[in-house]
């Protein structure tokens, strides 16, 4: 039989968790790895948590919580809780944690077995099913925010359950947690809105640092440029609440297959679409020698069937709208070099794509409706998936640009 901890074992145990957590800040760990080193540390030095739960509200444009639950066998599961999904939240308003954040107490007990068992919330049930004999519910809030913090538990299946000094230590435990989740966490919302507002590449570069005006470098990329037709009747037909309405189905059906395929939206444009798919270079090939490489190859396919799919959701908008106007777009292709980087004022700035090669994906867009074709490509983009059964409509002139392009469209 393993005898009771002293309070020399838990200083030592605290010392250590402490230890693990600055490590794995300074690793730049997130809100997970954070979370998971902790349980860890807490097992390895002895402390009986052999199941732990967290759950923090999340700024997120599809999420509004996250949750873990870890176990002594390693395993961490994670849970999104989604906005506008049909449970809003029944679960958690029964759960210890709600009632601690209503009542306005930091910490609960519950014995999960024998006399002085307690089982006044549904998950204490399930635990003690699972033959757990002890939990500690806590909330940490940060600042004076009620619904901005940290909520959570410990479980153990120890037959005497926790001891005082392993409560204690967990109370240590969670303010300390606490405080450096706070920090994981604001790391975490901001490269969600960046990746939200920028997009990811763009907001990776932003978050490591670029971000002074004039930083910029010259990459390679396929260009999707996507337009809306007939935006101003439909706003006037619809109205302010009906036409955004129509927006979101509009990006929905248009923009979604870009991000699926490996795309990167830069810019939503009114009710436009600027988007690039990077080409990813082996290292050593000629290309001119080579002619066209494979990453161009891998980046125009990939650019041409979202295209396709693209095409499709707008079908299925429509179908979806019998005796409606159809919504339809102008979509243009193309492969080039442009600047990737910050344009502005120095206190203002943007993140885009600029240069001949963005200007000419916008001008072959707007040749689909003179031309009465919903996609065109450039010579270049088509040289490089010859087997997609281009009918070339020959030379035409580009507002804006000198020479005239060369413009293909896909056959129906």
């Amino acid at each position: 039989m393993v005898g009771r901890r002293s309070d020399n074992d838990d200083s030592e145990a605290l010392g250590r968790v402490n230890a693990d957590l600055r490590a794995a800040v300074l690793d730049d760990a997130d809100p997970e790895a954070l979370f998971r080193t902790c349980c860890e540390s807490l097992r390895a030095s002895g402390v009986g948590v052999e199941r732990a739960y967290l759950g923090f509200r999340q700024l997120h444009p599809l999420y509004r919580a996250k949750s873990f639950v870890w176990d002594a066998g390693g395993r961490l599961a994670e849970e999104r809780h989604v906005l506008g999904s049909h449970d809003p939240g029944s679960v958690f308003r029964s759960s210890p944690q709600f009632f601690l954040l209503t009542s306005g107490q930091r910490s609960l007990r519950r014995r999960l077995a024998g006399a002085e068992a307690e089982l006044d919330f549904p998950i204490l049930e399930e635990l003690a099913g699972q033959g757990f004999r002890d939990y500690r519910g806590f909330v940490a809030r940060f600042g004076r925010g009620d619904d901005e913090g940290v909520v959570g538990s410990w479980a153990t299946r120890a037959p005497d359950g926790f001891g005082a000094t392993e409560l204690t230590l967990l109370a240590e435990v969670e303010s300390q947690l606490a405080v450096l989740m706070k920090g994981a966490l604001k790391t975490e919302i901001a490269r969600a809105l960046v990746d939200t507002y920028l997009g990811g590449d763009a907001g990776r570069r932003v978050l490591s640092g670029q971000i002074k005006r004039g930083d910029a470098e010259e990459i390679e990329a396929v260009i999707w440029y996507a337009d809306l037709r007939d935006s101003s009747r439909h706003a006037e037909r619809l109205g302010p609440g009906g036409y955004l309405s129509l927006l979101d189905r509009y990006f929905e059906a248009v923009a979604g297959p870009v991000a699926e395929a490996g795309g990167q939206i830069l810019l939503l444009i009114g009710d436009a679409v600027l988007a690039v798919f990077p080409i990813e270079r082996r290292p050593g090939v000629d290309e001119r020698a080579a002619g066209p490489e494979e990453g161009e190859r891998r980046a125009c396919r990939a650019a041409l069937d979202a295209a396709g799919e693209a095409m499709r959701r707008l079908q299925a908008v429509n179908a979806a709208r019998p005796g409606e106007p159809p919504v339809a777009c102008g979509l243009a292709l193309h492969i080039g070099r442009f600047l990737f980087g910050n344009i502005g004022v120095p206190d203002r700035l943007q993140f885009t794509a600029v240069g001949p090669a963005i200007n000419l994906a916008a001008r072959l867009e707007a040749l689909c409706k003179p031309l009465g074709e919903p996609l065109l490509a450039s010579a270049a983009f088509a040289e490089r998936v010859p087997d997609a059964g281009w009918r070339d409509l020959g030379h035409h002139a580009l507002r804006g640009l000198a020479d005239s392009q060369r413009v293909l469209a896909p056959e129906p």
